[in-house]
């Protein structure tokens, strides 16, 4: 048996986490106030909230999670990366039969429907999705999925905070897929979502070697996942662009938008307004409106922000001394970024990379 064979002989295994919410749902779908209440008498506020196990009818989870708005679970990234840098992909089962709930995510998710349909409900409507759909989602975008049968959904979460960098290449070139991180990334999220029809052999078996990689974990086990989402990427792009559709929300965001970014991503070294005026055919104030209107940040703004994510992982994941980092990252002076580091971080460049090595080795 092939591990891909092993991967799926194991999602079909309902879970722990599963068994209880099947349970609860058939004891609540049963229409008898006295099985449901049987049912709930096995279990404490306390112990579900333990175990993270939602249970509206024992307590609220919304109160747990509540963020200005009432009825919405908002998921903090922190909760899901606990070890920030070291572990920017999560791959997981969907946990058929959870209770429907709104929430929203400071990260990047998308789910996969490997086997049966799902329904989703984003922006204020509901869909249902089948085998080989691929949804992404964008960070701060309140939505809910259902799967109360045997259906199976894959979920991959992906830190918002360092996508810029370790996905670098996915956004040098412009496609639905960049258009849709980039507009994300670097200005509030104008576009909801995007959908794939994605059956694919090749893209399943993608999916199922991270969840084999996710089941035992190692020091690779991040490299190994964030090159195969690379792969992923490339190859959703590849194969299914003309079936992807993006689901804007009042949205400002243009293809100018994402080619000028695209630009300064690529060319994040050297670039200049000036450079970028003459890539794009404007004058560079009228690019720097541009940039202030779809981002709410300026050039220089938005360039600093760039070179200093590079600087942050070259420091993590290299023996780069701190002066070859600077260059390596386009700044001019040492002198200047190791200022700016001390500034965003409280501390100097040395000191971080000692501190986050150290993070991932406890």
């Amino acid at each position: 048996m092939s591990r891909r064979e092993e991967i799926l002989n194991a999602l079909e295994e309902i879970t722990p986490a599963e068994k209880f919410y099947r349970d609860y749902y058939r004891a609540k779908s049963s229409g008898n106030a006295d099985t449901l209440q049987e049912f709930l008498q096995e279990y404490t506020a306390e112990d579900l909230i333990r175990q993270k196990f939602l249970c509206p009818d024992l307590y609220d989870p919304y109160e747990l999670f509540y963020e200005k708005r009432p009825n919405r679970l908002t998921l903090d990234e922190h909760a899901y990366f606990p070890m920030s840098l070291s572990h920017n992909i999560r791959v997981e089962k969907h946990n058929r039969y959870t209770p429907f709930y709104l929430h929203g995510h400071d990260y990047f998710e998308a789910f996969y429907v490997l086997r049966g349909q799902c329904h989703h409900f984003i922006d204020d409507e509901e869909t249902t999705l089948s085998r080989g759909q691929f949804c992404f989602i964008a960070p701060h975008t309140f939505h809910g999925l259902s799967v109360f049968d045997d259906s199976l959904v894959l979920n991959i979460l992906i830190q918002r905070t360092t996508f810029d960098d370790i996905f670098f290449n996915v956004l040098r070139n412009r496609n639905i897929l960049s258009d849709f991180f980039l507009s994300n990334l670097f200005s509030s999220s104008n576009v909801s979502h995007m959908l794939f029809d994605a059956r694919d052999p090749e893209l399943e078996g993608l999916l199922l070697d991270m969840l084999a990689e996710e089941a035992q974990p190692d020091e690779y086990t991040n490299r190994i996942l964030n090159s195969l989402m690379i792969v992923f990427f490339t190859k959703l792009i590849r194969s299914c662009s003309g079936s992807a559709r993006l689901y804007h929300i009042h949205s400002s965001w243009s293809s100018l938008d994402s080619e000028m970014l695209t630009y300064i991503n690529e060319n994040y070294k050297n670039v200049s307004l000036v450079s970028l005026a003459d890539h794009m055919g404007y004058a560079p104030e009228h690019c720097s409106r541009l940039l202030k209107k779809a981002t709410g940040k300026t050039f220089t703004t938005i360039l600093r922000d760039i070179r200093m994510r590079r600087a942050e992982t070259l420091l993590i994941t290299t023996d780069l001394s701190v002066n070859e980092i600077s260059t390596a990252c386009g700044f001019e002076y040492t002198s200047t970024f190791i200022k700016l580091f001390r500034k965003q971080h409280e501390m100097a460049p040395g000191q971080y990379r000692q501190e986050v090595r150290s993070q991932r080795l406890s």
